[in-house]
């Protein structure tokens, strides 16, 4: 909704100064004919500007992300790129955890690893199967929405995988990590160990439907009001994905705010305006009404009273660190939609071998709607 109304705005010549939405959007955006600014020469003014501590002070998987093209991979240096927006709001996928049912069925904490998550899960399928009550037969592991694109992302990211090249500027999608999550899923669907509804599993979750779930940290709140309605009283908490050698991933993303051209006098006070709205105290104050994450490290010294009064929330805060940031090409939006529906596909299929002409096939549509954007 906010995209067409931009482009409404573009054709009525009454767009705003400042915007926001997911970097891949405005990568569309900025191509349809609405110049956005490069913000980096403001950054870089010596008096209205960043200093390099404020820069270094925004999570770095984030701070990549809004400039085009994106830094090249494999440690070597970015190349020179139009920033087109700084860090505002983050939010992630994590998975959720019930660790007191987790603690009665005779685990003593989260998984560090997919067998470890295989385990935990398949323990839940079983008690419900084996439960007094017949409704619950066939629940008890993960549950999830389907199957998207920034779920299949955080697995991936687990098992030290990911979707661009080396360069940054092309998909691979046929990856041994990529075929190596395809196998893990379809193993814990077919162990019984998962289950996928339509809808926002928040009221499994918070029934001991499902001993995991997954959300974006957004989805806290609501995760919690399930909790009550239902009258549960187990502690849950938000971890990260485990890949099969122990690393941990989130998958963070977020929304980036931007300038959109107008003139020299109007961009620079839509800067000033934005660096000022994006600093960490200005931020803290923004996060207690919406529950989102803070972009900068520093914004978490002014959140002290709220993460005190939300526990929870405090639990997901810590796993910054590990967050891996999404593709940002302007592409992205449309691969995301085929990523959906090649797992969906995988996980119909009959064997490994249609599972690797799935995937040869998510390659190859991923190249041709890469170059469909160009």
């Amino acid at each position: 909704q906010l995209e067409q109304r931009l482009q409404q705005a573009a054709l009525d010549k009454d767009l705003p100064d400042v915007w926001t939405m997911s970097t891949y959007q405005a990568l569309q955006i900025d191509a349809n004919g609405m110049v956005v600014v490069d913000l980096q020469p403001y950054i870089l003014d010596a008096e209205f500007g960043l200093t390099a501590a404020d820069q270094k002070d925004f999570l770095p998987a984030l701070w990549q992300q809004d400039l085009v093209p994106p830094p090249a991979l494999k440690g070597r240096a970015p190349p020179e790129g139009k920033r087109i927006g700084i860090p505002w709001t983050r939010t992630g996928v994590l998975l959720v955890y019930n660790q007191t049912w987790a603690q009665e069925l005779g685990f003593d904490g989260p998984p560090a690893t997919t067998a470890e998550f295989k385990e935990q899960a398949c323990a839940a399928a079983e008690a419900n199967n084996n439960d007094d009550n017949p409704d619950n037969d066939g629940t008890g592991g993960l549950v999830t929405r389907g199957i998207g694109a920034s779920n299949v992302a955080a697995w991936l990211f687990a098992f030290d995988g990911g979707f661009l090249n080396e360069s940054g500027d092309g998909y691979t999608m046929n990856t041994e990590q990529m075929k190596e999550v395809a196998t893990f899923m379809r193993d814990l669907e077919a162990s019984g160990c998962w289950f996928r509804i339509d809808g926002f599993p928040n009221p499994e979750f918070a029934t001991r439907q499902a001993l995991f779930t997954e959300s974006s940290t957004a989805g806290l709140p609501f995760q919690a009001s399930a909790f009550e309605d239902a009258g549960n009283p187990d502690e849950w908490i938000m971890i990260p994905y485990p890949g099969p050698d122990g690393k941990l991933a989130v998958n963070s993303f977020g929304q980036m705010i931007g300038v959109i051209d107008h003139s020299p006098e109007a961009n620079l006070a839509a800067w000033l305006w934005l660096k000022h709205f994006t600093s960490p105290e200005i931020q803290a104050e923004w996060i207690t009404f919406s529950a989102y994450f803070p972009s900068q490290t520093t914004t978490n010294a002014f959140l002290g009273d709220y993460v005190a009064d939300n526990p929870i929330y405090a639990t997901g805060l810590g796993l910054g660190d590990l967050g891996q940031a999404e593709p940002n090409l302007a592409s992205w939006g449309a691969v995301r939609g085929a990523i959906s529906d090649a797992f969906f596909a995988i996980m119909a299929a009959a064997d490994d071998a249609e599972v690797d002409e799935i995937l040869a096939n998510l390659d190859a549509t991923a190249a041709e709607l890469l170059e469909e954007s160009q």
